[in-house]
């Protein structure tokens, strides 16, 4: 969905000859995927970390959930959250941030 919407707006920008022509401006697109997502039937599935971020605390939503929901109710689209089966990672920033850099050095 999100690489719908994206796609959606790449391409060549309207000019005020095309959007005056046939009405088919960036915006109009955008309504048109959005449209066709609400008739078509369209499931975002994610997956949203949460705990102690860097410089903001601790947090229950993360950014992709937060995205995720905005789509939801843009598009009318059903949702499903990813969750691991078992979460082995650290709660905290700091002790992630060691758990991540320990991961990159055994690659």
């Amino acid at each position: 969905m999100v690489c719908m919407l994206a796609l959606a707006g790449c391409g060549q920008p309207a000019t005020s000859a095309d959007s005056n022509t046939n009405g088919n401006t960036e915006e109009q697109k955008t309504a048109d995927v959005v449209e066709s997502v609400k008739t078509e039937g369209v499931l975002v599935v994610y997956f949203s970390r949460t705990g102690e971020q860097y410089n903001v605390g601790v947090i229950d939503k993360g950014n992709t959930a937060i995205v995720a929901d905005m789509i939801v109710s843009q598009t009318g689209a059903d949702i499903f959250e990813i969750l691991p089966q078992e979460d082995y990672y650290p709660y905290t920033y700091d002790e992630l941030t060691d758990v991540a850099k320990k991961e990159l050095r055994k690659r």
